[in-house]
Protein backbone atom coordinates (compact mmCIF):
# COMPACT_ATOMS: atom_id res chain seq x y z
CA UNK A 1 0.00 0.00 0.00
CA UNK A 2 1.41 3.41 -1.02
CA UNK A 3 1.41 5.84 1.65
CA UNK A 4 1.86 9.62 1.37
CA UNK A 5 5.46 10.58 2.95
CA UNK A 6 6.50 13.90 3.71
CA UNK A 7 9.73 15.34 5.37
CA UNK A 8 10.37 18.63 7.57
CA UNK A 9 13.12 19.91 9.05
CA UNK A 10 12.67 22.25 11.45
CA UNK A 11 14.28 24.19 14.52
CA UNK A 12 12.34 24.35 18.19
CA UNK A 13 13.09 27.79 19.26
CA UNK A 14 11.82 26.68 22.57
CA UNK A 15 14.67 24.79 22.97
CA UNK A 16 17.61 27.15 22.38
CA UNK A 17 20.63 26.60 24.92
CA UNK A 18 23.94 28.70 24.42
CA UNK A 19 22.42 30.38 21.72
CA UNK A 20 22.00 27.13 19.74
CA UNK A 21 19.00 24.93 18.46
CA UNK A 22 18.83 21.55 17.51
CA UNK A 23 17.23 20.80 13.94
CA UNK A 24 14.06 18.28 14.23
CA UNK A 25 12.50 16.32 11.79
CA UNK A 26 9.51 15.93 10.73
CA UNK A 27 8.04 13.03 9.13
CA UNK A 28 4.41 12.52 7.99
CA UNK A 29 2.98 9.09 6.55
CA UNK A 30 -0.25 10.07 5.50
CA UNK A 31 -1.94 11.88 8.63
CA UNK A 32 0.32 10.40 11.24
CA UNK A 33 3.70 12.06 12.24
CA UNK A 34 6.37 11.68 14.20
CA UNK A 35 9.75 13.89 15.04
CA UNK A 36 13.50 12.63 15.38
CA UNK A 37 16.35 15.09 16.71
CA UNK A 38 19.17 15.27 14.02
CA UNK A 39 21.43 15.86 17.14
CA UNK A 40 22.57 18.87 14.79
CA UNK A 41 22.68 22.14 16.88
CA UNK A 42 22.63 25.65 14.94
CA UNK A 43 22.48 28.92 15.28
CA UNK A 44 18.61 30.07 14.45
CA UNK A 45 19.21 33.04 12.82
CA UNK A 46 21.30 30.73 10.28
CA UNK A 47 18.42 28.57 9.90
CA UNK A 48 16.49 29.08 5.95
CA UNK A 49 13.31 27.58 6.96
CA UNK A 50 12.48 27.76 3.19
CA UNK A 51 14.81 25.76 1.97
CA UNK A 52 15.32 23.78 4.90
CA UNK A 53 19.00 23.94 5.17
CA UNK A 54 21.83 26.18 7.06
CA UNK A 55 22.64 29.25 5.49
CA UNK A 56 26.36 30.13 4.72
CA UNK A 57 29.22 28.61 3.01
CA UNK A 58 31.42 27.35 5.42
CA UNK A 59 33.17 24.40 6.27
CA UNK A 60 30.83 23.52 9.26
CA UNK A 61 27.81 24.46 7.55
CA UNK A 62 28.12 22.45 4.41
CA UNK A 63 28.77 19.49 6.76
CA UNK A 64 25.57 20.32 8.65
CA UNK A 65 23.78 20.10 5.05
CA UNK A 66 25.63 17.30 3.94
CA UNK A 67 23.71 15.16 7.01
CA UNK A 68 20.52 16.42 6.93
CA UNK A 69 20.33 15.46 3.27
CA UNK A 70 21.63 11.85 4.17
CA UNK A 71 18.99 11.87 7.07
CA UNK A 72 16.42 12.56 4.37
CA UNK A 73 17.89 9.73 2.00
CA UNK A 74 18.05 7.21 4.76
CA UNK A 75 14.18 8.01 5.09
CA UNK A 76 13.10 7.89 1.47
CA UNK A 77 15.44 4.18 1.21
CA UNK A 78 13.03 2.56 4.74
CA UNK A 79 10.20 3.97 2.66
CA UNK A 80 11.07 2.20 -0.49
CA UNK A 81 12.44 -1.22 1.40
CA UNK A 82 9.34 -1.58 2.81
CA UNK A 83 6.99 -0.80 0.11
CA UNK A 84 9.05 -3.75 -1.60
CA UNK A 85 9.01 -5.79 1.31
CA UNK A 86 5.17 -5.70 1.07
CA UNK A 87 4.80 -4.28 4.20
CA UNK A 88 2.10 -1.43 5.33
CA UNK A 89 3.66 2.03 5.82
CA UNK A 90 2.91 3.50 9.49
CA UNK A 91 4.89 5.97 10.93
CA UNK A 92 5.61 4.05 13.71
CA UNK A 93 6.63 1.14 11.27
CA UNK A 94 8.92 3.84 9.32
CA UNK A 95 10.46 5.09 13.09
CA UNK A 96 11.10 1.74 14.52
CA UNK A 97 12.49 0.86 10.98
CA UNK A 98 14.76 4.33 11.11
CA UNK A 99 15.74 3.61 14.46
CA UNK A 100 16.94 -0.01 14.23
CA UNK A 101 13.67 -1.20 16.33
CA UNK A 102 12.94 -4.90 14.91
CA UNK A 103 9.28 -5.52 14.86
CA UNK A 104 10.13 -8.75 14.04
CA UNK A 105 10.64 -10.27 17.62
CA UNK A 106 14.22 -12.22 17.83
CA UNK A 107 14.92 -13.94 20.84
CA UNK A 108 17.95 -14.74 22.38
CA UNK A 109 17.85 -18.25 23.00
CA UNK A 110 16.46 -18.72 19.61
CA UNK A 111 19.82 -17.36 18.10
CA UNK A 112 22.14 -19.07 19.92
CA UNK A 113 20.33 -22.15 19.21
CA UNK A 114 20.77 -21.49 15.65
CA UNK A 115 24.24 -20.61 16.29
CA UNK A 116 25.11 -23.65 18.06
CA UNK A 117 23.56 -25.86 15.02
CA UNK A 118 25.62 -24.12 12.42
CA UNK A 119 28.57 -24.71 14.72
CA UNK A 120 27.64 -28.56 14.82
CA UNK A 121 27.60 -29.24 10.80
CA UNK A 122 31.03 -27.70 11.58
CA UNK A 123 32.45 -29.99 14.18
CA UNK A 124 35.55 -31.77 12.40
CA UNK A 125 36.04 -29.50 9.45
CA UNK A 126 36.56 -25.73 11.22
CA UNK A 127 35.93 -26.45 15.01
CA UNK A 128 36.31 -29.36 17.16
CA UNK A 129 34.44 -31.03 19.50
CA UNK A 130 35.28 -29.24 22.41
CA UNK A 131 34.27 -25.60 20.74
CA UNK A 132 30.66 -27.19 20.20
CA UNK A 133 30.36 -28.82 24.42
CA UNK A 134 31.53 -25.43 25.37
CA UNK A 135 28.84 -23.93 23.12
CA UNK A 136 26.06 -25.96 24.28
CA UNK A 137 27.36 -25.10 28.17
CA UNK A 138 26.87 -21.80 27.55
CA UNK A 139 23.11 -22.08 25.50
CA UNK A 140 22.98 -23.74 29.20
CA UNK A 141 23.85 -21.68 31.52
CA UNK A 142 22.26 -18.77 29.74
CA UNK A 143 18.81 -20.63 29.72
CA UNK A 144 19.46 -21.18 33.48
CA UNK A 145 20.13 -17.47 33.87
CA UNK A 146 17.02 -16.57 32.45
CA UNK A 147 14.82 -18.24 33.94
CA UNK A 148 16.49 -17.89 37.31
CA UNK A 149 16.66 -13.92 37.01
CA UNK A 150 13.35 -13.32 34.63
CA UNK A 151 11.30 -16.52 35.33
CA UNK A 152 10.84 -17.25 31.43
CA UNK A 153 10.75 -20.59 29.56
CA UNK A 154 12.03 -21.24 25.95
CA UNK A 155 12.36 -17.80 24.57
Amino acid sequence: MKARISLLFQLRKSKIQSGKSTIYLKVSVDSDNFELSTKQCIDPAKWNAGGQKVSGTSEEIRAVNAYLKNIAKEVYEVHDYLLREGNEITALGLKNRLLGIDNGQRFILKIFQEHNDKMKALVGKEFAQGTLDRYEISLRHTRSFLQWKYNVDGL
